[in-house]
């Protein structure tokens, strides 16, 4: 029985374990099915915009969306988009409503309610688009835009960006709000706009608009929602390998959607100018063989000079444009009929700027290139040596392509251009040229070799000076065309005009043709099968070059888009980089102005010794940082092109009195010989940048007091010549000292930007290694030179000389001024508007040591409201701080300027009194209507000399 019980126990086990098997297996099949993890889902914000585009038949596509697909690639993430006006989706992902939503521009209000990815997903620009045809708007004068009705988004970076352009340049226009990019393109469609504010996107073109201005940017980025970290780091993570695997995806999407090449939109004056003209005449060569020839069967005009005027009447949409070609037999015939209003354009001009001004006319953009290539005897042939070229006496365009590309090149003119081939043949001469489609006739030669020129062949139109209308009608057309389409032309028809001719080849067999005529008639007659077989392999040749050349012109516009995507992203970060040192200047120059100021202020009072020791250290160690900050940003300034030359008369021995006296002021602690020769003029006056001259001799000058050990000599020995003209002379400038010297290998990068020797004496002198590379920089940008010689431990000499030219004007001179006493000022009464509590309170205390009453506003309405309340003569001047809140300096001061009822208000000397310290910002201070400029941190000697100017006293 218990055998049995066992048994039966053995079973029911078995039995149940199969059932459990059997009832697991479809949970077991089901994980084995579903391996991977279900996708996570993302609730992304939609919306209609430049960067998300949903067709009509509700496909979504656009720079957003591609780039929210790659994501997905590398995250695994399932997007539900949620649709939506931009506004209400921004509010939805601060409320958690969302999940993510792009192409958002940073702001901090926003970083309060949102968080946003480490990455940018782009940079987008803002253009202002305006209806050109349809209004008198005109992109050359903005301020017709002054009252035209203008779409925008309200709230967003666009708008605000543009308000700030507004603001700049002076115009007023009627803010038209929209709440999505649907609105704005039915506002346009309707024609109840004429502009709109918008993201680079082709779809404005579509509805004729162009693109006018450009009136910000900024880089755009992911928002996610503050409740969702998990995302914004599997998103962040997502970027950077995209940045790795992929670092011009997002250009490459820019260029696919966003990039929006103007559509070419005649002007109000070039359709007058259409009606009012009529047909256009084009001037060209007769028997021009490629360009323009004249086909004898049909008696039309063939070649890419007819192809252009087909394809150019119908290139500007409705405006419908007319040709009528008129023939000339030379160049001279063709620029003498355009003189004399016989024709409007020559087809074709070399394009060489300096023959076109000679001959009183301009050229249009590059219609066609063509390749250039030098046939020459020679094995080896440079084109960058002084080579004898061989050009016939009727081919002026190609002597002007040669003087303009190889000016070294000795142009000597034949007869024909057979002559111009013998010549080369025999030796005579280094090469003739041809264009590379007609190289096909020298490829077997065996005397000859080929060599392709790298100075392209570029061929404009030519129009007379003063015809702005045409030029730019013509310049639309070449717009509106292909790059490739005359230049690919050309090549087909230059190989179809090299097939073989019966009178060509009998020309070039004639003595063989004239023996077997009588009575080789079969053997003409293969000769001419011959002659159509080499035909055809001609013709078959020109479309196969005609095809590479087109493919070719194709592979050079993808490189030419490649190096352009370049540029722009090193523009950009040469852009980034001046910004963040303009705005650097400004926020440490603040700081700046307290440390020297209480410095100065806390040295009139300390008695003690040590501590007035501790405070000259920090008075000299603050003047230190701010030359070394200078230094940045003058590199910074001279690499973005920002700084100019600005000539001016000046009194050159005053100059260099300044530039003395500074250096003066370096040597009262230092026990150095300074030794002075000069050699005086007898009339001073020169036209010359005073400012860089003193800063090329302060800096030289200072080097020599640095890199000289106590108990050397410096000497400055000034001296000038004449030119043989006598209205220029060239000032030299030798300055040497016996100092620590550097090395030749040194020398070789003493003008390089941060060039500091490493090794020896030198590592322990502080500066940044920029003001060599300044003063040469400055030097370059006078037209002077500077050279040095130094040997290690026995000292440098530098040798600057800078052309001047001399003024003679007696009314241009200006006239001496008499010497201010600043003790004159006591009692002057200061308004000063200043938001800073710390820069306020040294401008106080040290203007009222020099005996000045102060009265101070926080800002520039309340300094406008205190001197309107005011009576005339309560204050004799005003300090002028820039960046305040509610009004800044230059609003205050138009404000001030345009008071009614108040004459006062137009004469009162107003001073900026700022830390922005560049020559534009000078320059603004002065257009905004103030009378002097001075940069903080202040110098309260400058601040007092400059009031007592200002009050004449």
């Amino acid at each position: 029985m218990n055998g049995m019980r066992g048994t039966l126990r053995k079973w029911g086990c078995f039995l149940l374990c199969f059932c459990l098997v059997f009832a697991c297996f479809p949970i077991f099949a089901r994980a084995e099915e579903g391996g991977r993890k279900e996708p996570e889902v993302v609730r992304v914000g939609w919306y209609e915009d430049a960067y998300h585009i949903t067709g009509a038949n509700g496909e979504r596509s656009g720079y957003g969306y591609e780039y929210e697909q790659a994501i997905a690639a590398y995250t695994g993430w399932k997007y539900e988009y949620v649709e939506g006006e931009w506004s209400k989706l921004l509010e939805m992902l601060a409320n958690g409503e969302i999940d993510m939503m792009g192409a958002l521009s940073y702001t901090d209000e926003r970083a309060e309610k949102i968080l946003y990815s480490d990455l940018p997903m782009g940079e987008e620009k803002y253009y202002l688009y305006a209806d050109l045809a349809h209004t008198d708007i005109s992109a050359s004068d903005l301020s017709t835009l002054n009252g035209k009705r203008i779409d925008m988004i309200k709230g967003g970076m666009q708008e605000i960006q543009f308000i700030d352009w507004e603001e700049t340049h002076n115009i007023k226009t009627q803010h038209i709000y929209t709440d999505t990019f649907e609105g704005g393109i039915e506002n346009a469609a309707n024609g109840e706009i004429d502009g709109v504010v918008s993201t680079e996107t082709p779809q404005w073109v579509e509805f004729g608009m162009s693109a006018i201005a450009t009136t910000g940017g900024s880089r755009i980025y992911y928002g996610i929602n503050r409740k969702r970290p998990d995302l914004k780091e599997k998103l962040d993570d997502a970027m950077r390998k995209m940045e790795n695997d992929k670092p011009f995806y997002a250009d490459e999407l820019y260029k696919r959607y966003l990039s929006a090449a103007s559509s070419p939109v005649l002007s109000s004056d070039e359709k007058e100018w259409i009606a009012r003209h009529g047909k256009i005449r084009v001037g060209y060569l007769n028997g021009d063989c490629g360009f323009s020839c004249v086909d004898a069967a049909s008696g039309e005009l063939v070649g890419i000079t007819d192809d252009y005027m087909k394809f150019a009447a119908d290139s500007l949409g409705k405006q419908a444009l007319g040709f009528l070609a008129v023939g000339s037999d030379s160049v001279e015939e063709e620029i003498q009929a355009l003189k004399e209003d016989k024709i409007d354009m020559i087809f074709h001009f070399t394009q060489n700027p300096y023959i076109a001004e000679k001959n009183g006319l301009v050229l249009s953009n590059t219609v066609l290139t063509v390749n250039m290539a030098a046939v020459t005897t020679q094995d080896y042939f440079n084109e960058n040596e002084r080579n004898r070229v061989a050009i016939p006496k009727e081919d002026q365009l190609l002597r002007w392509y040669v003087s303009y590309n190889y000016p070294k090149w000795e142009i000597v003119e034949y007869d024909s251009f057979k002559d111009a081939e013998k010549s080369v043949r025999e030796g005579r001469m280094d090469c003739f040229l041809v264009e590379s489609g007609q190289l096909g006739t020298y490829i077997e030669d065996n005397k000859l070799r080929n060599v392709f020129l790298t100075q392209p062949g570029n061929i404009s139109f030519a129009v007379n000076l003063g015809d702005t209308e045409l030029l730019s009608i013509l310049n639309k057309t070449l717009e509106a065309m292909q790059s490739s389409k005359l230049t690919g032309a050309l090549s087909m028809y230059d190989n179809t005009s090299k097939k073989v001719t019966v009178i060509d080849f009998v020309k070039d067999n004639l003595i063989v043709v004239v023996t077997v005529f009588g009575g080789a008639v079969l053997l003409i007659l293969f000769i001419i099968l011959g002659f159509l077989r080499k035909s055809m392999l001609a013709e078959a040749k020109a479309k196969q070059a005609a095809q590479q050349s087109d493919k070719l012109n194709r592979k050079l516009q993808e490189s030419h888009h490649e190096l352009q995507a370049a540029l722009m992203r090193a523009e950009r970060a040469n852009s980034a980089k001046t910004t963040f040192l303009n705005n650097m200047s400004h926020d440490i120059r603040t700081p700046m102005n307290a440390i020297i100021g209480f410095t100065n202020i806390a040295l009139k009072q300390v008695i003690d010794k040590e501590v007035k020791n501790c405070l000259e250290k920090i008075k000299d160690s603050s003047e230190l940082l701010l030359t070394l900050i200078n230094d940045v940003l003058d590199i910074s300034r001279i690499e973005s092109g920002h700084t100019k030359f600005n000539p001016a008369v000046v009194n050159i021995s005053k100059v260099t009195d300044t530039a003395l006296n500074v250096v003066s002021g370096l040597l009262s602690h230092r026990n150095l010989t300074f030794q002075v020769e000069r050699e005086e003029l007898e009339n001073p006056y020169v036209l010359a940048d005073a400012i860089r001259i003193r800063e090329v001799l302060v800096n030289i000058l200072s080097n020599a007091v640095k890199f000289t050990d106590d108990g050397g000599t410096i000497r400055f020995i000034s001296s000038r010549r004449m030119e043989e003209n006598g209205h220029r002379l060239v000032v030299r400038y030798v300055i040497s000292d016996t100092g620590i010297g550097m090395s030749k290998e040194f020398q070789s990068h003493i003008f390089d930007e941060f060039a500091q020797e490493q090794s020896g004496a030198r590592t322990q002198y502080k500066g940044t290694g920029l003001g060599m590379s300044i003063a040469k920089h400055y030097i370059d940008l006078m037209g002077g030179t500077i050279s040095l010689q130094s040997e290690k431990n026995k000292g440098t000499v530098f040798t600057v000389e800078i052309p001047l030219e001399i003024v003679t004007d007696e009314e241009k001179i200006p006239k001496q001024e008499v010497p201010l006493d600043p003790k004159n000022i006591s009692g002057v009464r200061v308004l000063l508007a200043e938001d800073n509590d710390l820069n306020a309170e040294i401008a106080i205390i040290q203007l009222e040591d020099a005996g000045l009453k102060v009265t101070r506003t926080v800002d520039g309405k309340q300094a406008v409201d205190l001197f309107a309340e005011n009576p005339s003569g309560t204050f004799d001047i005003i300090l002028m701080d820039v960046m305040m809140p509610n009004l800044n300096g230059y609003q205050a001061t138009a404000a001030i300027r345009g008071l009614p009822d108040r004459p006062d208000g137009r004469t009162i000397p107003i001073i900026a009194l700022t830390a922005n310290a560049f020559a534009e910002d000078i320059q603004a201070s002065m257009d905004a209507g103030m009378n002097d400029h001075l940069s903080k941190p202040i110098v309260i000697d400058e601040l007092v000399r400059t009031i007592a100017r200002n009050l004449g006293r």
